[in-house]
């Protein structure tokens, strides 16, 4: 219901500018926050924190410590609400063109945090980033979330995307593991048998796809964008690219049409399929949901053609700019969210999926000797090097210039749709890519 205000297309297609989103806001969103001095002790009254984030042992985790900051802030009301990512954008529209934005988002990927604070949304949290230790952070981590020489957002973790594969089946097949687009192929066409299919791939009009779009491209050679911001995305790289990717999707289960991120986990550790792309979360999911798959669960970092990629992505927690208690959000963030051993609970909420962003973190004992982690170190190898090799809708490389539509390319339906028209569609790819240019120049041209 909320798709048809300014607020959401432009959240969701650029199509608003920064003076308009302000406007939407209200006075309040240029009011800064009045700390003094450190962090105020005596903050009161509702509290607002949307997050992403909706497994069991996330909300376990939330829950404990609204209580524990409630119990340390008696004035202090916690209005908590798990909206997911995809219904984070829709739920800030409603608020904000209602000049009631929530406190804070817990944490969101870099390229909608990017999204946000190119419309001017968003509050300065350098004094955040100072009390928890700037130099604590890996390098390049701070400098992702600032914007005009303002920290807008405090990374709270990062996150890879590699390749993983049912061991036991490639070997029984005779296989090595892929490490080349050829011996992707190979791996899902030989290993489509026997009521299994050999790889799991997303095509519903979603961000796993939109990711997915983004992976095949760099790694064909491909961009949406060139380093200097011009689109680039009907290229001949992208069309023989889209040409193997339609191979490649005659090995996925059927309904792969209408296939997100759960589809995927849930194909892998049912057995359904022999391999997919995931973030770190599906070795966590395969340990206690699938323990019979477990043991020949490996992953490597994702076959390529030409260039070594893969998604990565930082997230952020942010401050709305027309928050009503930023102080409270403030005292939030500095004793609850980025306290060291609040933190490493927080990213063991999901092992392997949440990963750290800062060096003290990376190498305490609470978090490298988790039971799972310690357990597959071979695992947390691959995720941790895929970190290492970034890029994401908002920079597509280290040589990019960040995408001021990135956020709205990860969560709009402008890439799966293009994908979905010629895969399931048969349209040329062509015709598709140009169209997709075409949305993509608008969304530019609406900023």
């Amino acid at each position: 219901m909320n798709g048809t205000t300014p607020l959401y297309r432009a959240l969701m297609d650029g199509g608003m500018s920064r003076r308009t989103a302000l406007a939407l806001l209200g006075a309040g969103a240029t009011l800064p926050w009045t700390g003094r001095g450190g962090f105020a002790q005596d903050v009161g009254g509702m509290f607002q924190l949307l997050t992403e984030d909706t497994d069991d042992p996330e909300i376990a985790w939330y829950k404990a410590r609204v209580e524990a900051f409630t119990a340390s802030h008696p004035g202090v009301q916690v209005a908590y609400d798990a909206v997911g990512m995809s219904g984070l954008f829709e739920k800030l529209t409603t608020a904000l063109a209602a000049g009631q934005p929530p406190d804070m988002v817990a944490g969101s990927g870099l390229s909608r945090v990017a999204t946000l604070a190119k419309l001017g949304v968003l509050q300065p949290v350098d004094d955040i980033v100072e009390a928890i230790g700037r130099d604590d952070f890996m390098p390049g981590m701070v400098d992702q979330f600032t914007w005009d020489g303002q920290v807008l957002a405090v990374p709270v973790q990062t996150l890879s995307f590699p390749y993983w594969f049912r061991r036991d089946l490639l070997e029984q097949a005779g296989l090595a593991e892929p490490r080349t687009w050829d011996d992707l192929l190979n791996v899902a066409k030989t290993l489509t048998r026997d009521g299994v299919y050999g790889i799991c791939l997303p095509g519903g009009v979603n961000t796993a796809t939109a990711r997915q779009v983004l992976i095949y491209f760099r790694q064909g050679g491909g961009n949406i964008l060139d380093a200097d911001g011009t689109i680039v995305i009907n290229s001949a790289e992208n069309r023989a690219t889209l040409e193997f990717m339609k191979e490649l999707y005659q090995y996925s289960p059927p309904g792969a049409s209408n296939f997100g991120f759960g589809d995927l986990l849930t194909n892998f550790q049912s057995g359904i399929c022999a391999s997919t792309y995931y973030s770190g979360r599906m070795l966590q999911r395969v340990s206690a949901r699938a323990p019979a798959i477990a043991p020949s669960l490996g992953c490597v970092f994702p076959p390529y053609k030409s260039v070594r990629f893969t998604y990565t992505e930082p997230r952020g927690a942010y401050i709305l700019a027309g928050a009503r208690n930023r102080d409270a959000a403030k005292a939030w963030m500095v004793e609850e969210q980025f306290e060291a051993g609040r933190h490493i609970d927080w990213l063991l909420t999901a092992p392997g999926n949440n990963l750290p962003v800062r060096t003290s973190i990376a190498t305490d004992a609470r978090y490298t000797g988790h039971e799972l982690l310690s357990a597959r170190a071979d695992v947390l190898a691959v995720l941790l090097n895929a970190t290492e090799t970034p890029g994401n809708f908002y920079k597509e490389s280290h040589e990019h210039a960040p995408n001021p539509v990135g956020g709205s390319l990860d969560t709009g339906p402008v890439l799966p749709t293009m994908l979905q028209r010629y895969v399931f569609g048969n349209e040329s790819a062509e015709t598709v890519l140009s169209w997709a240019a075409e949305q993509i120049d608008d969304m530019l041209q609406n900023i």
